[in-house]
């Protein structure tokens, strides 16, 4: 009876021991498919990193100057830099002579989706964010370096959050053309000698209400009519930097240069922001870093070659003349007042204690 008993409990122990170990091997299974999912989920999550970062982007880079221009020469290296640092993987084409359109095309073909970059004047991209009046004021810069500390910064910042949140539109950066200046067929030796007179002026309502306070005549048209214009006597007068006089032979029909200073002339360099957002955070940083060296070469370039200018238009027989900055700037005191919704008090006061 004894020996039964014995034989009846290993019995039941081996069959314990079997039941234990049944489960045992279904723990495991169970704990390896888990962890295989989670291999496939974390390949899963950087597949499309690897993807986009090797993807490869063309940016279309409109540019409406010549390409002698000093904007589109630091284009040029802007659009070297890039390509070289991101070992291709991010190209540029730029188009020169406005091949793309005008400053308002290549604005709305970002906005459209058919130009990823651009360069334009503040007068033009004002147009799309009133924010750029900022800058367009009349007689608001002291010298080139008060300039430069506003754009870049707090005023900057401030144009430049406005353009992304109104346009999607990213301002890289703000080159340089230097003060403005009246080129003119007839001497202006006083301010009251420039009543009557015919300018040419940009396509800005500010421009045009600023030589309107001045007793102006202004006349808004393209860059390309102004020589003919002033040849054949359409206008008296229009307004640039020095270089441009020079390189676009103005002093052969315009043989008085009358130094205003009327205006402190910028344009920005911009990406459409969806584009910018498109690309890896490596090749972001490689478009801001490239842009701020394109901004740096292009204004110490204009800046020697305006003053190369003075001395070569000088030797042209071109005449200089300095009128009183004070009278001018009492002269356009109303324009702040018509354009106090563009003009903010506050803003304009943060510019002159730059």
């Amino acid at each position: 009876m004894k020996k039964l008993t014995a034989l009846l409990l290993a019995v039941i122990l081996v069959l314990g021991l079997a039941a234990c170990a049944a489960p045992a091997k279904q723990d495991t299974a169970s704990k390896t498919e888990p962890a295989a999912a989670e291999t496939t989920s974390t390949d899963a999550a950087t597949t499309p990193e690897t993807e986009a970062s090797g993807a490869a982007v063309t940016l279309k880079f409109a540019c409406d100057d010549t390409q002698s221009s000093s904007y589109y020469i630091a284009l040029e290296q802007f659009e070297k830099e890039v390509e070289e640092k991101t070992n291709g993987a991010v190209q540029v084409e730029l188009y020169g002579d406005a091949q793309l359109g005008n400053a308002t095309d290549t604005i709305e073909g970002m906005q459209l989706g058919t130009i990823e970059c651009a360069f334009a004047s503040t007068a033009a991209v004002s147009q799309f964010v009133p924010e750029f009046y900022y800058v367009d004021a009349p007689f608001i810069f002291r010298d080139a370096d008060h300039a430069h500390a506003v754009v870049d910064g707090e005023v900057g910042q401030i144009i430049g959050d406005a353009s992304i949140e109104k346009q999607g539109i990213r301002v890289l950066g703000w080159m340089d053309t230097a003060f403005r200046n009246i080129y003119s067929s007839k001497a202006v030796r006083t301010v009251d000698d420039l009543k009557g007179l015919k300018i040419r002026t940009m396509q800005s309502d500010l421009h045009t209400a600023t030589f309107e306070a001045l007793g102006c005549l202004p006349t808004p048209m393209s860059s390309s009519e102004v020589y003919s214009s002033l040849s054949s006597g359409v206008i008296d007068a229009a307004e640039n930097c020095y270089s441009y006089v020079l390189n676009q032979s103005m002093y052969e029909v315009a043989p008085y240069i009358i130094n205003t200073e009327h205006f402190y002339g910028f344009c920005v360099i911009m990406m459409a922001e969806k584009i910018f957002q498109s690309l890896t955070a490596e090749q972001q940083q490689i478009i801001l870093d490239a842009s701020a060296n394109c901004i740096s070469f292009q204004r110490d370039l204009v800046a020697q070659q305006n003053s190369d200018a003075v001395d070569a238009l000088k030797e042209k027989g071109v005449e200089f003349i300095d009128l009183d900055k004070a009278e001018l700037q009492a002269k356009v005191e109303p324009v702040y007042e018509k354009f106090a919704d563009k003009l903010p008090a506050d803003i304009m006061e943060k510019i002159r204690n730059t």
